[in-house]
C-alpha cells in the first residue's frame, strides 16, 4: 500500500480543516499545508492555525518553510517549537538557505524533510532532505536519492509516494 499525503492548504482555516477531516476519512496518511498566505499573519496566527490543523485532523502533518510568501521563516524563533510537536512529521523547505535546514535537522533528527525549490534539489539532499515533492518528482527524486544518498534511501519510498492521489 502506497503512503498518501493530502495537501489540504486553503484560503481558511475552517476550510483547511474540512479538507482535512475529508482526507482522514478517506484514508490519507498524512495532511500536509502551506500556511496561510494571502494576507500577512503573525506568528502566532500561523502556529495557531497549525495547532487547529492537527487537532481537527488528528493526523500526521508536513508543515511547509515557503517565507517568500508568508514573510515567516518556520525554522526560527518561537515556530521552530512547532516542529517538535509530535504530530509535525515532515517540514518542506522550501527556501534556499540549505545551511538552515540542516541546522533543524540536526535539532530535529526524527523530522523528514522534503526539498521544495527543484533548483535547489541536490542541494538540499546533500543537507538531508530524502525527496523533493514537485508534482513530476518522486520517480525522479527516488532514483536520485538512492544514488546520492544511500543511507537516507530506506526513508524515501515509505515517505515519498505523495502524488498517487489523483491518478
Amino acid at each position: 500500500r502506497l503512503k498518501v499525503i493530502v495537501h489540504t492548504g486553503a484560503g481558511g482555516t475552517d476550510a483547511a480543516i474540512r479538507l482535512s477531516r475529508h482526507a482522514r476519512e478517506h484514508g490519507a496518511d498524512a495532511i500536509s499545508s502551506v500556511p496561510p498566505i494571502y494576507f500577512k499573519y503573525t506568528t502566532d496566527e500561523v502556529i495557531a492555525y497549525y495547532l487547529e490543523l492537527i487537532e481537527a485532523s488528528d493526523m500526521p502533518l508536513v508543515v511547509y518553510n515557503i517565507p517568500a510568501f508568508t514573510g515567516i521563516n518556520m525554522t526560527q524563533g518561537r515556530i521552530a517549537e512547532l516542529l517538535k510537536h509530535p504530530r509535525v512529521v515532515a517540514l518542506k523547505h522550501t527556501n534556499t538557505n540549505m545551511y538552515e535546514l540542516e541546522r533543524v535537522l540536526a535539532h530535529n533528527p526524527s523530522l523528514i524533510a522534503l526539498n521544495g525549490y527543484d533548483e535547489a534539489f541536490l542541494s538540499g539532499l546533500s543537507m538531508g532532505a530524502i525527496a523533493q515533492s514537485a508534482p513530476a518528482a518522486p520517480a525522479a527524486a527516488t532514483a536520485a536519492t538512492a544514488a546520492t544518498a544511500p543511507q537516507a534511501a530506506s526513508k524515501v519510498q515509505p515517505s515519498l509516494n505523495i502524488r498517487q492521489i489523483y491518478d
